[in-house]
């Protein structure tokens, strides 16, 4: 196996709409053929060429939850990385925001709920968001 030589730049989103779901955020099942098929996380998305955490936040809001969602960006937290067992590097900016409007899922994710920590933590979840989430919340 090739040795990787680009790190992907990714933003996690923990989107959150205080007014209908207060002390909730949103989870996404992923498609069963997609990466991490099956398993639950928050909003992400790769960073495009040139664009900042704040376009791409909102952009992959549009993208997986319909282009009625409104979206605004509250907090962002400290970059971190990692490195998968196949040598891939990872860059994720951690961020929250704040959205409304109707959720028409894109292709990507099979289902939404919103939970709490603690039920997130409850399902089957995709492992590297566990880092992101210790950024908003003290567990």
């Amino acid at each position: 196996m090739a040795p990787h030589t680009t790190a992907i730049h990714t933003t996690s989103i923990l989107a959150v709409d205080e007014e209908a779901h207060p002390g909730r955020f949103l989870a996404l099942k992923r498609h069963p053929d997609k990466r991490h098929g099956g398993k639950w996380n928050i909003v992400s998305g790769k960073l495009e060429p040139k664009e900042n955490v704040e376009k791409c936040v909102c952009r992959e809001i549009r993208e997986e939850l319909g282009p009625n969602v409104v979206c605004t960006l509250i907090e962002a937290k400290r970059v971190r990385s990692y490195r998968e067992d196949d040598g891939q590097v990872w860059i994720v900016n951690p961020t929250m925001c704040r959205i409304s409007g109707d959720i028409v899922l894109n292709d990507e994710n099979t289902e939404y709920r919103w939970v709490t920590l603690e039920e997130f933590l409850a399902l089957d979840i995709v492992p590297p968001v566990i880092p992101d989430l210790h950024d908003f919340f003290p567990f």
